[in-house]
């Protein structure tokens, strides 16, 4: 039964709403292995991001392990993003269990903004530390090619939630990808959008 992320709000440790979960990210290290446990990262392990050695790039026909991690947020308790991967890359699992009581309702079991949609969630995090959510592990990247998130086509697309329930949506700028062949997208800090008033702003000054 597919649950929706926003009704896992409800199952959380809830703690008061922090400031600002605009700019989180959503960045994916890959490993090579036909297997990756979770305290490989934070908080047994450490941060890729933080030490500069997140892995968005590996050899064509290499296994890979795929890790979903969550940074630049106050305070998080569920994510949810879709994943996109070529056809040859043949997926063999997925793990989502990196964080307490994290439960799932729905997770990726093909390539596509709705088959390949992860929506979960779990205790409270707070404090914007790299956090690992789940992998997807890949028999062999068996062709150039990237795995990419994009817009999930449940409800609120692709967002995190804070421990008070409300959504924030991820920018595509600030979702992350690794590619076979070539560099992924490192999404370990945040784009910023430029906002609106402040292009008034910077009008103003020139007129």
């Amino acid at each position: 039964m597919r649950f929706l992320l926003v009704g896992f709000a409800l199952l959380v440790l809830s703690s008061p709403a922090l400031a600002d979960n605009a700019n989180s990210t959503l960045p994916l290290h890959g490993v090579v292995t036909t297997f990756g446990p979770c305290p490989i990262l934070p908080p047994s392990g450490p941060d890729p991001c933080a030490q500069q050695t997140l892995v968005t790039q590996v050899n064509v026909g290499d296994a890979l392990c795929a890790y979903l991690l969550v940074r630049h947020y106050d305070d998080c308790a569920g994510v949810q993003t879709a994943f996109e991967w070529p056809a040859a890359w043949p997926l063999t699992f997925g793990l989502w269990d990196c964080q307490s009581n994290q439960v799932n309702g729905t997770t990726p079991t093909a390539s596509g903004p709705t088959t390949g949609t992860i929506a979960t969630a779990f205790d409270c995090l707070s404090g914007g530390v790299t956090a690992p959510i789940g992998r997807l592990h890949f028999a062999g990247a068996f062709a150039p090619g990237c795995i990419t998130q994009v817009e999930s086509t449940y409800p609120f697309f692709t967002h995190m939630v804070d421990c008070d329930g409300g959504t924030h949506p991820i920018i595509e700028q600030n979702r992350g990808s690794i590619c076979a062949g070539s560099p992924g997208v490192d999404a370990c800090e945040p784009v910023v959008p430029v906002e609106a008033a402040t292009w008034g702003t910077i009008k103003s000054q020139y007129q």
